[in-house]
């Protein structure tokens, strides 16, 4: 765009120096020798005129185009930006997400270790049950056999 810039700059210009080659920018007026020199050829005059009509018709053109070609990119960076915005809402909403999900499995792996833990507890217990109910059938045996005797 920047380089666009310039180059239009540079044709306008350019169109302005062509077209105004007989006015003198030091006294603002019209300069007659330039006049006289120039009205001898007139038919070249009027080239020079035809040249600087359809260079300003280009420049127009140019103009044109550069507009419709900014228009175009101020809407892709508006479209860019909403996808962007779009993007990143999305992102926050999968970040959450995300910890939602880490937190459940870490509930998840709380609950399995404890789970664990409380069966091997009850393991336990009715390990103990069993070693309990088979110390007293043993001294139930050893009663009986004593009062066998």
């Amino acid at each position: 765009m920047t380089d666009t810039k310039q180059y239009i700059s540079d044709f306008a210009s350019f169109i302005y120096k062509l077209d105004n080659k007989l006015y003198d920018p030091e006294t603002s007026s019209v300069d007659d020798i330039k006049l006289i020199v120039n009205s001898d050829n007139i038919p070249r005059t009027l080239a020079n005129d035809y040249l600087v009509q359809s260079m300003i018709l280009q420049l127009n053109d140019l103009l044109n185009n550069f507009k419709d070609n900014e228009a175009q990119q101020l809407e892709l960076l508006k479209n860019l930006n909403e996808m962007k915005s779009k993007a990143k809402a999305s992102i926050e909403d999968y970040q959450i997400k995300l910890e939602q999900l880490q937190q459940q499995k870490n509930y998840l792996i709380q609950f399995m270790q404890l789970y664990q833990d409380g069966n091997s507890q009850q393991q336990l217990k009715i390990n103990n049950l069993f070693d309990n109910t088979k110390s007293v059938y043993d001294k139930t045996v050893s009663l009986i056999s004593d009062i066998k005797k």
